[in-house]
């Protein structure tokens, strides 16, 4: 298989199976509202980065393929949305801990 179908494909599916957790992370990112957590003052750029996201992902008219400016938009997206995952994750520990007192 030719290198560049290997990269397409492999970006299809890692945007596929975002697709499936986006609902599951808007919940939670949500969730966050109004909950003391470490940067919750900038809350807002956990729902922008969110939005980012779910526009990146269902936009099927981009060009992530060709060109530099589509290969920087699809590493972008990648790190957006991993970037995205992980700050929940460390936003909701740090809620947690502080909700609990530890």
């Amino acid at each position: 298989m030719h290198l560049d179908t290997w990269k397409k494909r492999k970006f299809t599916a890692w945007r596929k199976a975002v697709n499936v957790r986006l609902p599951g992370i808007a919940i939670r990112v949500f969730a966050l509202r109004d909950k003391f957590y470490m940067g919750c003052g900038f809350h807002w750029g956990l729902e922008r980065t969110l939005g980012n996201v779910i526009a990146g992902i269902n936009n099927y008219d981009a060009d992530y393929h060709n060109g530099i400016d589509g290969v920087s938009r699809q590493v972008l997206l990648e790190w957006l949305g991993e970037s995205l995952f992980s700050d929940v994750v460390k936003a909701e520990q740090d809620a947690e801990c502080r909700l609990s007192g530890k």
